[in-house]
């Protein structure tokens, strides 16, 4: 019996982690982009980084709290739902953002299209 408690202890959480999983979205270098937390309350949001994660803010009931890194154009912000906006990103924005420490989006910016060329 306990075998079998153990075993369903093993592949719940197996289940459970992998319905957690980390989102991929894409966006188009120049354009904003949101990024979902589903978090309420407080929520630091964080960028991978070579050697780690770099903190990006701090916020907490839909208003910034703390920056912790320089941000001069106010390109990041956070919604009511504390989800991560990023105005005209770049394609250094690719990359994998964390939620109060859990991998949330895994961001790839795509390059804009030539000048004068439009897309559907």
């Amino acid at each position: 019996m306990e075998a079998v408690g153990f075993l369903c202890l093993l592949l719940c959480g197996s289940v459970r982690l992998a319905s957690s999983g980390i989102f991929s979205q894409s966006g188009t270098e120049g354009r904003d982009v949101i990024l979902a937390c589903g978090n309420e309350g407080k929520v630091v949001w964080e960028k991978g980084a070579d050697r780690g994660r770099s903190t990006i803010l701090t916020a907490e009931d839909g208003e910034i709290k703390q920056r912790h890194r320089p941000d001069p154009e106010n390109r990041y912000s956070v919604l009511p739902d504390l989800s991560l906006v990023i105005r005209s990103v770049s394609l250094s924005d690719s990359g994998i953002y964390y939620c109060n420490a859990a991998p949330a989006v895994n961001l790839t910016v795509n390059p804009a299209p030539p000048a004068g060329e439009s897309h559907l």
